[in-house]
């Protein structure tokens, strides 16, 4: 079956818990200097807002080995070389299944589930396929759906499916008028509210003593949560 990807690129065929291909274990990274394909940084992807705007939590990312044995799949965005005469030095980006099966330092060991869209490249179904938690953009559990579809996020016409966020109903659509956030070390996009909220939540102290007073909350993907960022900084015209 073909899964359709709301995170952009194109996905490869998915064929479950059947690996085919090669299956020696290398224990490193592949480089596409060495391998003809490598994985993206997902979670630099992520903070700099580049058609990611969700992917499950750090300590989830940490603890792969819990699910090891339940059938246990994790999304990755693969960049292979292309090696059609026309398209040489050129890097295609897919976003595919990699069934886990063991962990081995900080590194998670697995078999691509998918067959690659990138006919001629080296990344083939079956290979094995080293990674790290910075790598995962998604989780299957069992027969379970992805973790994308059971979070809590929210769909953008323009970003896609993304994390929600939540800012004041103020900066939706203003300009500097400041951007206020709470302190959650935990998420790269936490709550904000503008200077007008800010005033009133130090005269309160808390948002609980502002009573009826308290703002409304509107809810943002993560792209337009980071434009609404930009914009009330003051950082652009």
């Amino acid at each position: 079956m073909v899964l359709a990807d709301p995170f952009g690129y194109r996905e490869g065929e998915f064929r479950g818990r059947t690996c085919f291909g090669m299956t020696r274990n290398r224990n490193r990274m592949a480089t596409l200097e060495k391998d003809g394909w490598t994985l993206e940084d997902a979670e630099a992807r992520y903070a700099r807002g580049d058609d990611l705007f969700w992917m499950p939590t750090r300590s989830e990312r940490e603890r792969l080995e819990e699910d090891l044995g339940e059938g246990l799949y994790a999304k990755l965005i693969f960049l292979i070389q292309d090696t059609t005469p026309s398209d040489r030095r050129k890097v295609k980006g897919e976003r595919m299944w990699v069934e886990v099966l063991s962990k081995k330092g900080a590194l998670y060991h697995g078999h691509l589930a998918n067959e690659p869209f990138t006919k001629r490249g080296s990344a083939k179904e079956g290979m094995p396929v080293w990674f790290g938690p910075e790598h995962v953009i998604d989780l299957i559990r069992g027969d379970g759906e992805p973790a994308s579809r059971q979070a809590e996020v929210v769909e953008c016409e323009t970003h896609g499916l993304s994390e929600t966020c939540y800012v004041c109903a103020h900066l939706v659509g203003a300009r500097g008028l400041g951007f206020h956030t709470s302190e959650n070390p935990d998420k790269l996009r936490p709550d904000a509210w503008c200077d007008e909220c800010e005033t009133l939540l130090q005269e309160a102290g808390s948002w609980e003593a502002l009573g009826d007073r308290e703002p409304k909350i509107s809810s943002l993907c993560g792209g337009c949560y980071d434009r609404t960022r930009e914009l009330n900084l003051g950082s652009e015209e």
